[in-house]
């Protein structure tokens, strides 16, 4: 059996909705003006060129410049750090992906089958830790390809570190 609404209904729905549109309006140039402002709420001046930061800027005597003129040249600081951290994470991502991989636990019990290679993005990752090379020294990051082998990593870090705890006296 259909509803039927009241107009007193009808209208408490377009009024809400009316609402939520203007408040989600507000929100969306709230949003824009904080990305457009500088650090203190002042705008960043418009022509504000990033190529502009000199060493001049970075060596300014932030103690006794005047207060509108530090802030802009903070402004502009700190959009190029931003831009600058940015491409650097970009570029430390880039040498750290490639297309395909080695499963770090290829070849060993019940786990992939070695010298097989599969397609990024791995399925488990651990790029801080990584995995110490005991010839070398050396930390390569750990690229697994399944379920299964993480779980069988995860085993081997723990049989690993027992080991330390053992010859430690640390158990």
């Amino acid at each position: 059996m259909p509803r039927i609404r009241t107009l007193e209904a009808i209208n408490k729905a377009r009024n809400t909705r009316a609402e939520n549109k203007r408040k989600k309006e507000e929100r969306a140039a709230a949003r824009l003006a904080r990305k457009t402002q500088g650090t203190f709420g002042d705008p960043v001046p418009p022509g504000t060129e990033i190529a502009s930061v000199t060493p001049a800027i970075m060596k300014a005597d932030w103690h006794t410049i005047p207060m509108p003129e530090a802030q802009r040249q903070y402004a502009i600081l700190k959009v190029e750090f931003e831009r600058a951290g940015k491409i650097l994470n970009a570029r430390a991502m880039a040498s750290t992906q490639i297309e395909f991989y080695e499963c770090f636990m290829a070849g060993r019990d019940k786990c992939c089958s070695k010298g097989t290679k599969h397609r990024m993005p791995a399925r488990g990752t651990d790029y801080e830790n990584g995995h110490k090379d005991p010839k070398t020294g050396l930390v390569t990051p750990v690229l697994i390809c399944s379920e299964n082998c993480w779980i069988r990593f995860q085993g081997l870090l723990i049989d690993q570190r027992r080991e330390r705890h053992a010859v430690a006296g640390t158990l």
